[in-house]
């Protein structure tokens, strides 16, 4: 059964690419770390930056302030 990648998006909802065993995240997403703290990101800001999407990897804990 394959894992799939729960990263968080901001365009599209969770990554789904396959998670490699042993890691967290799939491969694209597992070393992404905080804009702010430097650990782990979990999602991708979804706030509005003018007229895109942030998208700066944020972790659990952090909030992004543009």
């Amino acid at each position: 059964m394959n894992i799939l990648c729960t990263y968080d998006v901001c365009w599209k909802g969770d990554c789904n690419n396959d998670v490699p065993e042993g890691n967290t995240f799939c491969v694209e997403h597992e070393d992404m770390k905080c804009k702010h703290c430097g650990c782990g990101a979990v999602e991708d800001c979804h706030r509005f930056n003018g007229s895109f999407v942030c998208g700066a990897p944020l972790c659990d804990e952090c909030v992004c302030n543009h």
